[in-house]
């Protein structure tokens, strides 16, 4: 156990890279308990999560479904209008809404802005963003941002993923932005602010094939 329980995430991973190295089975162990504990942190805001975003793609012929499943009506609700026979019908609008609000951020063209700081150098911040822009440029960062920002609408949580690629027939590595386009398949470790940016860890769900 650690000495200090209120040790930030950066200065507790200091602590354990100090300590003595985890073999496999400890690292696979410690990995499962973290995952599952962060799993079920999520869980409620997670299931509210997926009932909104399955509300808003709702399709209305989901209504001729047994029992309603996957419409916009309430499990309670629809048993009970069908059982006094009164008619479940449904108009999904949610949709368009949504369409118009992602359509008014594409119009604002989303990017990394990097601001000269006190004491900073206006070449610096100059030479960084003119990487970021290359670096969106080459991940096509529109419709990168586009998933995110329709899942954030959606669901509540949007996300995309840094990470590094091997130009084609070389070694040599370069940063991209990636979509994700399956919201819940990221975890998040303990944080305090809701963007989750202070995440001690975050975890991909994905399946091999």
């Amino acid at each position: 156990s650690m000495p200090n329980e209120d040790l930030s995430g950066t200065a507790r991973a200091g602590a354990l890279a100090a300590q003595a190295p985890e073999s496999d089975s400890e690292f696979l162990t410690r990995s499962r308990e973290e995952f599952q504990s962060d799993k079920q942190r999520d869980q409620q805001d997670r299931a509210e999560a997926m009932d909104d975003h399955k509300f808003t793609f709702s399709s209305d012929s989901t209504v001729r479904n047994e029992n309603g499943v996957g419409s916009q009506w309430s499990d309670k609700t629809f048993k009970a209008r069908k059982a006094k026979r009164l008619p479940v019908m449904q108009w999904n609008r949610m949709h368009i809404y949504q369409q118009h609000v992602e359509n008014q951020g594409r119009q604002n063209d989303f990017a990394i802005k990097v601001s000269q700081g006190d004491g900073g150098e206006k070449e610096t911040s100059e030479y960084y963003q003119d990487r970021i822009r290359q670096i969106e440029y080459e991940s096509n960062f529109n419709t990168v941002s586009a998933i995110a920002r329709s899942n954030q609408l959606s669901a509540g949580r949007g996300w995309y993923r840094v990470s590094t690629k091997y130009r084609k027939g070389t070694f040599e590595q370069y940063v991209c932005l990636e979509e994700v386009a399956d919201t819940f398949s990221i975890y998040a470790g303990p944080h305090k602010e809701l963007d989750c940016s202070d995440a001690e860890r975050m975890w991909e769900i994905y399946y091999l094939t």
